[in-house]
């Protein structure tokens, strides 16, 4: 049994459990073509906090990560708490209007398909 595993086998296994998803999709643009060509990003800098994510495709990964180059990781306030509380709310902010189309197109797709769905069933009738 084990010999029917393949490296391309194991490949994707790793990928899967590195993305922490087995059907993974970038977040921003919905890429699924090769769970390889996705990465697991942080929701904030890991440097701020361990913190939770979701698989964006490299190319999204790079853009949503290009702020950081510029930030300090240090705190730069006497209220390290509070400035690591309002990064983590800033960059929730960003992944949430980076996702707001794609899931906007995705709820109207799915109300398309439903109303296509009960059309066919009331013609059936």
């Amino acid at each position: 049994m084990l010999s029917d595993i393949t490296r391309k086998d194991l490949r994707r296994e790793a990928d899967f459990r590195r993305l922490k998803s087995r059907h993974p999709i970038c977040l921003w643009c919905a890429f699924n073509a090769h769970p390889a060509a996705l990465e697991f990003a942080h929701l904030i800098p890991r440097k701020f906090a361990i913190g939770t994510g979701g698989a964006l495709c490299s190319n999204c990964h790079r853009n949503s990560t290009d702020k950081e180059k510029d930030m300090s990781f240090k705190p730069n306030t006497q209220d390290p708490d509070r400035e690591t509380i309002g990064r983590y709310l800033d960059a929730l902010a960003d992944w949430l209007f980076q996702i707001s189309h794609p899931l906007k197109s995705f709820g109207q797709s799915l109300i398309e398909e439903a109303e296509a769905a009960s059309k066919d069933e009331e013609a059936d009738q």
